[in-house]
């Protein structure tokens, strides 16, 4: 699973820290959806694996574990700022901060929003891995109403589905 993961995110983000940050997305989601319920050990698993990507994956999942507000996610987005990081460790401990404090899907997302920086793209990824956590029928009923192309979306969805039920899982973690 992380081979494939990073050779995706290679063709449009081939920066180490993307390529870690998307095997740590794609490996807790694929975890997550095959039972894992510790989340906590599941994160340490993950760092290990990510590390070797960059050494600042470290840094940004014990934030992440600590506090949204350690996340620091409007620095390096104002014009002028020179001493900007890799936006997507940020962006990556949005989504794992809500893994771990998010009390539901909702919760999870309006924390994330309202703590500001790169709000819909750390909100994307945070409601990919709350979405794996609680699952699609806790997702609020309106937010799901009001999308666009809603009905395509859906469709898409149970061929997904259809597609990942006829193949054999395949754990990384063993």
């Amino acid at each position: 699973m992380a081979s494939p993961a990073a050779k995706v995110s290679r063709i449009t983000h081939p920066d180490s820290r993307c390529l870690g940050s998307c095997v740590a997305v794609c490996l807790t989601i694929s975890s997550i959806l095959q039972g894992e319920t510790d989340i906590e050990q599941l994160i340490a698993k993950i760092t290990k694996i990510v590390q070797p990507y960059h050494p600042e994956f470290q840094e940004y999942f014990d934030k992440a574990a600590v506090s949204l507000e350690s996340l620091d996610l409007d620095e390096g987005l104002n014009p002028g700022e020179t001493n900007s990081v890799g936006y997507t460790l940020k962006t990556l401990g949005a989504g794992f901060w809500a893994l771990q404090h998010g009390k539901s899907y909702q919760d999870g997302i309006l924390q994330i929003i309202h703590e500001g920086g790169d709000a819909d793209t750390n909100a994307a990824v945070a409601g990919a891995l709350l979405g794996a956590k609680f699952g699609y029928s806790n997702i609020p009923h309106r937010w799901i109403e009001g999308l666009v192309y809603r009905q395509e979306l859906e469709i898409k969805v149970e061929r997904l589905i259809d597609l990942m039920s006829n193949q054999p899982q395949v754990s990384w973690m063993s």
